[in-house]
């Protein structure tokens, strides 16, 4: 063999060598989603309840963030802006049961990207949410769905650990949706007794049933039970990886929005709902990533769910071509510099079903509560008209911002939906999806 063809076969191996590091090298990513979990139930948040040791235990070993939010305190689009990086006006997905275009599935979502670069994918869920035939995510060669309205987040767990058993040889991107914080509150046993939710219970309620406060509390605690539950899933999860996976794991647990409680029963007749308003409570979630290249500790600046779409690309070292133009981050290196992110409230359709039942004063008391505007320190709320109904004291760029996006978000009519099967609408009408 000449001199120059020993140089190109060496460049060969070389580069070979190289592309082989890049996949044998990489990461496993297990991203773990808690739905409804409130940020003021975690340890690691401040929380005396004791009710999440397993995710205090990941903390003491993570990227700790201290402001972040979700896009929309509605499970299936905050997903969706996770794994496309997309607000929901941007990516379609305004309410469950809707589901993202093919286009942005195929070309935006992070499970495709992910499995397309050479990672195993599966995704393990607890909610009718992620059915089949709604959310509209491709990109999965293992698909672990729910055949019941209620399951536990230890069964997609146990589901999860039995699919590792298989060990896939290629790094793997595991999703665990966990939802056992979610109505009906309460730990698995009471959860089965508490559906289909008693829609009194739970939303635009009457005041005068809550007025006591052993009531709240009982409610308060039953919250408190699922949390609980949640973690414990998380528990198993954490310890079974760790059995079963050689290779390093980076670890992302987040909430994909929080919960009212009874902070608004007084002023507004919402309680133990989420969705309809843009208060702190539903809009402020724990997040927090562990893993190589990691340094525990705390991050202050504001941070968004959709800035984890740029993290997991970037950890499977794809490139994020479009992170800077649409303003997302790499979490893994945070940033103090002053910063602003949105959300939406759930968008409703107010057929004559729906007023009938809440009536013209909540559809009023919605449709003011169109888009939020934070930056870690202010909230601005602006209605669907651009009006600000909430943000005394803002500074101008946040009401500005609220208004604009307002105003772009609800130009057009996002009422629409995925036709999903009879089945699928029953149990997300058990669980207090109406609208």
């Amino acid at each position: 063999m000449t001199k120059r063809r020993w140089k190109i076969a060496l460049i060969g191996l070389l580069l070979t060598g190289a592309l082989g590091c890049r996949s044998d090298g990489r990461p496993d990513i297990v991203l773990v989603t808690f739905d409804t979990l409130r940020r003021d139930h975690v340890g690691a948040y401040g929380s005396g309840l004791g009710v999440t040791p397993n995710l205090d235990a990941l903390a003491e070993r993570s990227l700790v963030f201290d402001a972040a939010f979700t896009t929309m305190p509605t499970t299936g689009p905050a997903h969706a802006s996770l794994f496309t990086g997309l607000l929901p006006y941007q990516h379609g997905v305004r309410h469950n049961a809707a589901h993202v275009s093919r286009d942005v599935a195929t070309t935006r979502g992070l499970p495709r990207l992910l499995r397309d670069h050479g990672y195993t994918t599966a995704c393990f869920t607890t909610s009718p949410v992620f059915g089949l035939d709604t959310l509209g995510f491709s990109g999965f060669d293992h698909r672990d769905l729910p055949t019941d309205p209620l399951r536990t987040g230890i069964d997609a767990v146990d589901a999860a650990l039995a699919w590792l058993d298989a060990d896939p040889g290629q790094p793997v991107f595991v999703w665990v949706h966990l939802y056992d914080a979610h109505s009906p509150y309460g730990a698995a046993s009471e959860k089965i007794g508490g559906y289909p939710i008693d829609l009194d219970s739970y939303g635009w309620v009457q005041g005068t049933r809550f007025a006591r406060q052993p009531v709240r509390q009982k409610i308060a605690a039953a919250y408190a039970r699922g949390v609980a539950d949640a973690d414990a899933a998380l528990g198993r999860l954490v310890a079974g990886v760790a059995e079963r996976r050689t290779r390093p794991t980076q670890w992302i647990a987040v909430s994909d929005h929080g919960e009212f409680l009874d902070e608004l029963l007084e002023s507004d007749g919402y309680a133990y709902d989420h969705g309809a308003l843009l208060r702190d409570p539903v809009l402020r979630i724990p997040l927090l990533i562990a893993g190589p290249g990691i340094e525990p500790g705390r991050a202050k600046g504001v941070v968004s769910i959709r800035d984890l779409y740029t993290t997991l690309l970037q950890i499977a070292e794809i490139r994020d071509s479009s992170a800077g133009e649409e303003g997302r981050l790499d979490l893994r290196f945070p940033s103090d510099e002053p910063r602003i992110v949105l959300a939406e409230r759930r968008v409703y359709a107010f057929h004559q079903d729906a007023l009938a039942r809440w009536g013209p004063e909540v559809s009023r008391k919605i449709r003011r509560n169109a888009v939020a505007a934070m930056d870690g320190e202010h909230l601005v709320v602006a209605g669907e008209d651009g009006a600000p109904s909430l943000g005394d004291g803002a500074p101008e760029r946040l009401l500005r911002l609220a208004r604009d996006v307002a105003l772009a978000s609800f130009a057009e009519d996002g009422t629409g939906g995925a036709e999903v099967d009879a089945q699928t609408r029953e149990m997300l009408r058990g669980l207090g999806y109406v609208d």
